[in-house]
């Protein structure tokens, strides 16, 4: 069963878009009749590695030399291939270098030479990385999410010298992937575990290796009311059972959801410090617990690196409570006090421990369970006594 998950706010998916301005040029000998090159830039997103894959046809029997050259001096190459007439050749280029980096580029010029002493030139693309579109680092969920778009692939070709330049260019084609982030909205009384649901497009999900695709880096949760500040730790996760026929995705305004950015901490209340507390007590669980006496809006933020596009970014988004859990009038409960002008409990006073109190708050106490449970003085000195 798949799950769809709907929102009461407008369908508003805001994308963003940091991909480089790009510019192509061809280049062909003038005296060279026949010969076509098609090229392909595959990125692997996850470690901003990427692969060239070059194919020729030409309509006479050639040997050619391919080379790659990357930002004017790292040259790939040459990679002999010897292709029949009017028949097609490929050559691979995996750019394994861990000093290469797709997100560095500045330039790439894919050619090739006949194989010869002469090594004379015959045909290239060339492409010129300019400057991102995009140097964002802070960003806020205004609808129901937020999209960051990064260049997956480029395919290019040059048809040589009898098709024109236009139609060459014409057959230019970018792909390009997007990471959808879905706002979870926190509630009250609850350990609230999830800060964003990660989503992707139906295409991608079906036909896409999504683990070559998707590296988040998740930082801290900051901009909550929690004792110093402190924020809480971040950790996205793929969903379970992701790589099986049987995962069944939940669908969010069309995107399908792979992943989730969770909190990965403790906290509880401390009624003392009317404080939510990063740490370990008997009354602490994952997540995060919004204090009781918090009312108005609150703007978590959270710090992320989206695989290597968007380094360092923070992701907001603000949510507006009407009313704290606790408040004598303006409260989702209230206590009402009473005060008896004659008591209705006669004998001495009783305490009851914080350990019973949930109990008591929880049941149906007669006065006689009451005063089972409840501490005399001076047992109440006693175990102060032995606690200290």
């Amino acid at each position: 069963m798949i799950i769809v998950q709907e929102f009461k706010q407008q369908n508003s998916i805001d994308v963003n878009e940091c991909c480089k301005d790009i510019s192509f040029e061809v280049t062909t000998n003038p005296n060279v009749k026949g010969l076509r090159q098609f090229v392909k830039i595959e990125r692997d997103l996850s470690q901003d590695s990427f692969t060239v894959l070059v194919t020729f046809f030409t309509k006479k029997q050639s040997t050619l030399d391919a080379f790659v050259q990357i930002n004017n001096s790292v040259v790939l190459g040459p990679q002999k291939v010897e292709i029949g007439p009017e028949s097609f050749g490929q050559v691979y280029f995996p750019i394994t270098q861990k000093s290469i980096k797709f997100s560095n580029l500045e330039n790439m010029n894919i050619y090739a030479n006949y194989a010869s002493e002469n090594q004379n030139f015959a045909i290239s693309n060339s492409i010129k990385f300019n400057e991102n579109r995009n140097s964002k680092t802070d960003f806020f969920v205004q609808g129901d999410g937020i999209a960051f778009e990064s260049l997956q692939s480029i395919q290019l070709a040059n048809l040589g010298n009898e098709i024109s330049r236009e139609t060459s260019e014409s057959f230019t084609k970018i792909n390009n992937f997007i990471v959808y982030l879905f706002p979870e909205k926190f509630q009250q009384e609850i350990y609230n575990t999830t800060v964003f649901k990660v989503g992707v497009n139906p295409v991608d999900f079906k036909f896409g290796n999504l683990r070559k695709q998707i590296n988040i880096s998740a930082g801290k949760l900051t901009n909550i009311p929690i004792e110093g500040k402190s924020g809480l730790d971040l950790q996205f996760r793929f969903r379970p059972d992701l790589d099986t026929k049987d995962f069944e995705p939940e669908i969010i305004q069309g995107k399908y959801i792979i992943g989730d950015i969770l909190i990965t901490n403790n906290t509880y209340y401390d009624s003392d410090k009317q404080q939510v507390v990063l740490g370990n007590n008997s009354f602490s669980q994952k997540g995060y617990l919004i204090p009781f006496n918090f009312s108005g809006k609150l703007t978590p933020k959270a710090s992320l690196t989206i695989n290597s596009d968007y380094k360092d970014i923070s992701v907001a988004f603000v949510q507006d409570f009407k009313k704290s859990i606790l408040h004598k009038t303006q409260g989702i409960y209230k206590l009402k006090v009473k005060t008896y002008k004659k008591p209705f409990i006669t004998g001495p006073a009783i305490t009851i421990s914080d350990a019973d109190f949930e109990y008591i708050s929880k049941n149906p106490i007669t006065i006689d369970i009451l005063k089972n449970i409840a501490l005399s003085k001076n047992e109440q000195e006693e175990l102060d006594e032995n606690l200290s």
